[in-house]
């Protein structure tokens, strides 16, 4: 690959280094796949998938691809699936981890443990309205108002339902016996 000064200049970076041409060729990628650029979005996949550039990135990887593959870049879903792969390759270990940490406390700490994270499985009790533009929540649990028609969503107003309703609820919304 040859350097030229020039374009560096032109793109914003007149750096020397070989280092601002990868940081520079990034910036311009990112631009590209931001303009809808499938091919890339499958390279900087493969950049934040991979350990050889100092930019190890598992989830931005998995996002790339995911674009790319939506894009129609169908070579993108090999490696879409690699990286779930070793992303739940990696959850396991994590949980195997856990798991022995956890079977080396004493009795005492194991039910400290368990109770510490009842509660935090109590406090999440709470609901965010289902309206994904808004951001209220419950103050009380149960204090939204459920869905008419299938129970499933709560929203914190009448405004929101409506608008939950027009961008989309209602396709997916079905009766408890329709389903």
């Amino acid at each position: 690959m040859s350097k030229n000064a020039e374009l560096a200049k032109e793109a914003g970076d007149p750096g020397s280094e070989p280092e601002d041409y990868v940081v520079t060729g990034i910036d311009l990628m990112e631009d590209a796949a931001n303009n809808g650029d499938a091919d890339a979005m499958l390279m900087l996949g493969l950049i934040f998938g991979s350990k050889d550039y100092g930019l190890y990135d598992m989830d931005k990887a998995q996002n790339y691809m995911e674009l790319a593959l939506v894009r129609g870049d169908l070579q993108a879903y090999n490696y879409l699936v690699r990286i779930l792969r070793a992303k739940m390759a990696a959850r396991i270990a994590l949980e195997n981890e856990n798991m022995e940490n956890f079977e080396q406390l004493s009795e005492a700490d194991k039910e400290k443990l368990i109770r510490q994270l009842a509660k935090e499985g109590d406090n999440s009790i709470h609901k965010q309205c289902a309206n994904p533009m808004c951001e209220k929540r419950e103050e009380e649990p149960g204090s939204f108002k459920r869905c008419g028609r299938c129970q499933r969503v709560a929203y914190c107003s009448r405004d929101c339902q409506r608008e939950h309703w027009k961008t989309g609820h209602k396709v997916v919304c079905k009766s408890p016996d329709q389903q």
